[in-house]
């Protein structure tokens, strides 16, 4: 909350209004949805600036045979009043997993939307943003380039560095990537978990790099390998910790220094609910 207020007060937001509605189906273990948020956004410096955002969406969740599944697909737009641009971008995002006794082993995918960085038009935006202020969300816990939420239920912490131009969205965890993922877990007793998981990463952007900026159009992220674990204290209390490492590829590269170090993350939260 902290992180949040203090953003707001750098960006000189006013007043920010949120508007969200959803059509949920559920029978048998299937799940359908559809929705939509529109998020306005006042400057307090000046009166006839805003920005206006929304989203809209579709998900699904269940079970075939004895696989389960999670599906998501959304669109974004809106414009910036302030600097003039006008967004649009979109994200899908496909889980599977299938348990097996003490086992869960599961595939999957997500593509983030990224900008046309030498677009003549530069009033556009074509990087996926999501809602300012989602500092944890679902989405991050399949991981966004070393751990992130994977493993640790803390979206966003363990980006490892990788970072754009700070603006009004926090960008290093939104838009221009895309991966694939193969995870395990183990439950080896009654209160540990085990996970593994080893994913690719690829880059989104066009004529540029969404975290390198050597000005080349690099497409490779590069490889991460992920364990971790999950520790039930109490009934509601549970301890989780990760360690991540990205072998760079060349879409990480930068100007000043070139080839990049692996970088590698290591991500323990306790949290107890009620």
């Amino acid at each position: 909350l902290h992180r949040l207020i203090r953003r707001q007060r750098q960006m000189c937001i006013r007043d920010r209004d949120v508007y969200y509605g959803f059509l949920d189906y559920k029978k048998k273990g299937f799940g359908f949805g559809l929705y939509g948020l529109y998020q306005f956004s006042d400057y307090r410096n000046d009166d006839d600036d805003d920005i206006d955002m929304w989203w809209v969406g579709v998900y699904s969740d269940g079970k075939v045979g004895p696989v389960n599944y999670n599906f998501d697909f959304v669109y974004d737009g809106g414009s910036n009043d302030q600097t003039d641009v006008d967004y649009s971008g979109w994200l899908v995002r496909a889980v599977v997993t299938y348990p097996y006794e003490k086992f869960k082993f599961g595939l999957g995918g997500m593509y983030v939307s990224g900008d046309d960085v030498d677009d003549a038009d530069d009033d556009d935006m074509e990087e996926f943003k999501g809602p300012v202020g989602s500092e944890s969300t679902q989405i991050l816990t399949d991981s966004v380039i070393v751990v992130g939420g994977w493993g640790s239920s803390a979206g966003g912490i363990g980006n490892a560095g990788f970072q754009k131009t700070p603006s009004y969205w926090s960008k290093n965890d939104w838009g221009g990537f895309w991966g694939v993922r193969l995870f395990a877990e183990y439950k080896a007793l009654d209160w540990l978990t085990l996970m593994g998981q080893v994913a690719y990463w690829g880059d989104t952007t066009e004529d540029g790099d969404t975290f390198g900026d050597d000005a080349d159009d690099d497409d490779d992220i590069g490889w991460e390998f992920d364990v971790g674990a999950r520790i039930n204290i109490y009934k509601n209390l549970v301890l989780r910790t990760a360690f991540g490492y990205l072998i760079a590829g060349d879409a990480t590269d930068t100007a000043a220094a070139g080839s990049i170090d692996d970088p590698y993350a290591w991500v323990t939260t306790i949290m107890y609910t009620f």
